[in-house]
């Protein structure tokens, strides 16, 4: 603990210049003990780091930049204690709440990274996400993120502030146009952020702007959705099954949404495969209505003989 305690008084003493060589370290410029250990000792100064956050000038760019990289390594970081992470965020909701988040949205994937970390912290009190939530740049800011970088985090963070406020978090992601994003995040995103685009477009589906919006991009959501349908886990392939529901079977769903997933390739026997599967009860009577929706679309638009029953349809428990 004395080396330990040695160390972040040097590094303290002189950020500008140790700072940026811990980041090198932790970045992946050397082994994993080299890059764990760079990343603790930049705990060890991330508080006061923090507040490079709210400098003014151009000519503190630089500061700034390191700082929201700085945030990110410690705030993502396994090896890091949780304890440090509350300290670390601590500092940042005690400052100018709107410049700090203002700051990390312009900041990119890395600033989101943070700013997600608030969000689902246990520190900051439900005032200050509110707050956080309700910025009014917050989802506008996220789409773009999303969109220029596909970037994984911007879909966490979307998740996080629709968690915080419900539903008018919702209404805003819907109408920052975060639908095609979403949809792009679902084909082509890691698993776990494919997954939590999903869920994400199960909120938006759940409002009359959201169902709207994902029937005018029909093609595409239902192609990714369906794309993706069987190579993510149970709670992604339980949200695709829901997605879709929602769009194509619920309230009368919509015409759109049904014609795209009638024409999608293996839709029924994807379907089938999450039926059989270990889904729950609510996922396997969703995905039977579906297929119901699929046959009858698929024979009104003569994709399939209406006295013709393939031995896919026979299996159907519905």
């Amino acid at each position: 603990k004395g080396k330990q305690a040695s160390v972040a008084s040097a590094v303290a003493a002189d950020l500008d210049s140790t700072v940026p060589a811990l980041l090198s370290f932790a970045k992946g410029g050397a082994g994993t003990d080299a890059r764990v250990d760079a990343v603790r000792i930049l705990a060890t100064v991330a508080p006061e780091i923090a507040s490079y956050l709210t400098v003014d000038g151009t000519e503190k760019r630089g500061r700034v930049k390191m700082a929201v990289e700085t945030l990110a390594a410690v705030l993502s970081a396994g090896g890091v204690s949780e304890d440090a992470k509350k300290a670390v965020i601590t500092v940042l909701v005690a400052s100018d709440l709107g410049r700090i988040v203002t700051t990390l949205l312009a900041a990119g994937p890395t600033g989101v990274v943070v700013l997600e970390s608030i969000l689902t912290s246990p520190v900051p009190d439900a005032d200050v996400k509110t707050a956080i939530a309700d910025r009014s740049e917050l989802f506008p800011d996220l789409v773009r993120i999303l969109k220029e970088a596909a970037s994984p985090a911007a879909i966490l963070c979307m998740a996080a502030a629709v968690q915080v406020r419900g539903r008018p978090a919702r209404a805003s992601m819907v109408r920052a146009g975060a639908v095609p994003a979403l949809a792009l995040a679902v084909a082509a995103a890691p698993t776990a952020a494919a997954e939590s685009a999903l869920i994400l477009l199960v909120e938006a589906a759940r409002c009359s702007d959201g169902k709207a919006a994902i029937a005018e991009d029909a093609a595409e959501v239902a192609a990714a959705v369906m794309g993706r349908m069987i190579r993510v886990g149970q709670m992604g392939r339980e949200a695709a099954v829901a997605l879709l529901w929602l769009s194509c079977c619920a309230g009368g769903g919509e015409r759109k949404m049904r014609e795209a997933l009638a024409a999608a390739p293996e839709a029924v026997g994807k379907l089938l495969v999450v039926m059989q599967g270990d889904c729950s009860p609510a996922t396997s009577r969703m995905a039977g209505e579906l297929l119901r929706a699929v046959r009858m679309e698929q024979e009104r638009k003569g994709m399939v003989s209406s006295s013709y029953d393939s031995r896919t349809i026979h299996v159907m428990p519905y």
